[in-house]
């Protein structure tokens, strides 16, 4: 957390870097089980991607992959299949067809959608 102080206090709050940190916290408020705060933080990791990035930057797509890992894990399947659906799209939109990501996006939200 010291970390993320001092970033936001050099960098800003909106920084591409400060968000990362946001997400890496977020997930590990999610291995941690604390759900509540895992979505707080990958919530302001998405916000400030969006505003700075777009919401069409690979970044942001990432954003939207870590945020739908953490709905789901916390049981929001609808939530999770939307943010990997948004990832997705913008992964299709902005990589090569063949790349690894998109396959391994395609995959997961396959499995998700026999889940349900």
């Amino acid at each position: 957390m010291l970390l993320l102080k001092s970033e936001k206090n050099v960098l800003g709050e909106d920084h591409p870097d400060t968000a990362s940190s946001y997400g890496h916290i977020g997930n590990l408020y999610g291995r941690k089980g604390d759900y509540k705060n895992a979505i707080k933080f990958c919530e302001r990791e998405i916000a400030a991607n969006e505003k700075v990035l777009g919401k069409d930057h690979l970044d942001t797509a990432y954003s939207y992959y870590n945020f739908a890992t953490v709905c789901e894990n916390h049981g929001q399947m609808k939530v999770a299949m939307d943010y990997l659906s948004r990832c997705l799209k913008i992964r299709e939109s902005k990589l090569p067809v063949d790349h690894p990501d998109i396959r391994n996006t395609t995959e997961l939200l396959c499995k998700w959608k026999q889940q349900l």
